[in-house]
């Protein structure tokens, strides 16, 4: 998403730290709701606006200043991103033309409906084309790994992780680097201002 929307703030947020911590030291003063800030933040992308996530967050039990409060800060936090707001806008734009959402990769999202864009079309579009990227992103990786490696070392492929298997005797360190180097290859192809993180877990026999 920081890449393809190529919003300035967003990419270097991301390449010199962690967002979703980021985001919990806005809300919170402290990075211990991470993960409900992940949760927050990926909302935020797909559609729900800051009034949304400050009830999400209050709950119902809040008072009506608890709410005001955490919507402030909410939306102080996402307005750094204004490229961010324009990509999401210039989506919707090209589905109520096009009546199509592609990925640079070429696939596209047909829209059946006519009229003005409904909620839930609003938000594929921005999932079509951020979520439909990494799909072949990550497609492309595997087919590269396949082929570096032979395909019975694949053992499963998930959303997005991959479970390999390697022969006895293969020395942990230079599989995992070359393994690392496909998958970040085949993702600064197509998202060149983004540093990929890859992490992988412990060999075992």
């Amino acid at each position: 998403m920081a890449s393809l929307s190529n919003d300035a703030d967003l990419i270097k947020m991301y390449n010199e730290g962690d967002i979703y911590s980021a985001l919990s030291n806005a809300l919170f003063g402290n990075a211990i709701h991470r993960d409900q800030c992940k949760k927050i933040f990926l909302a935020f992308s797909y559609g729900m606006n800051a009034p949304g996530i400050a009830k999400l967050l209050a709950g119902d039990d809040s008072s009506h200043q608890i709410r005001v409060d955490i919507e402030r800060r909410v939306a102080a936090f996402f307005q750094r991103f204004d490229r961010l707001g324009e990509f999401k806008e210039e989506l919707e734009v090209r589905l109520l033309r096009d009546s199509r959402i592609s990925t640079p990769l070429g696939n596209s999202r047909i829209r059946k409906n006519s009229g003005s864009l409904k909620p839930r079309e609003r938000r594929w579009a921005v999932s079509q084309r951020i979520q439909g990227t990494a799909s072949l992103i990550f497609k492309t990786a595997i087919i590269k790994l396949g082929a570096s490696f032979g395909p019975n070392l694949i053992l499963l492929p998930m959303h997005d992780a991959v479970l390999m298997q390697f022969p006895i005797g293969c020395d942990p360190n230079v599989c995992i680097d070359q393994v690392k180097l496909i998958m970040s290859d085949a993702f600064a192809k197509w998202c060149p201002s983004v540093k990929a993180r890859i992490s992988h877990g412990g060999f075992a026999s």
